[in-house]
């Protein structure tokens, strides 16, 4: 019986940022040399003066209580799958990004 492993197919580096704030600029540059590396095909940054998004929005898509974050940026990967399941996993913030093992 031969067993079926789903491949991944791509990763997206997701940032919840804002304007102004310095490590969500520094995230953004560090996500950059990322998709040059070809550790990640796709950055999703989520500036908050354009997208209104929430803690309870962060709290649902990294499935976490919303009292965890109080700053940002706040950054995770989605993992998308030959077999189409998707997987987010959070990262945390800038420090995090810096020793993730993403390159």
């Amino acid at each position: 019986m031969s067993e079926n492993k789903a491949e991944l197919v791509k990763k997206t580096l997701v940032i919840y940022g804002r304007n102004g704030c310095v490590y969500c600029t520094k995230a953004k540059e560090l996500a950059e040399k990322f998709k040059e590396s070809g550790s990640i095909q796709e950055i999703d940054y989520r500036n908050k003066d354009e997208v209104d998004w929430t803690r309870e929005d962060l709290a649902k898509y990294f499935n976490m209580d919303s009292n965890y974050f109080t700053s940002v940026p706040q950054i995770g990967s989605e993992e998308e799958y030959s077999n189409g399941n998707k997987v987010i996993i959070y990262i945390g913030g800038y420090n995090q990004l810096v020793t993730s093992t993403l390159y």
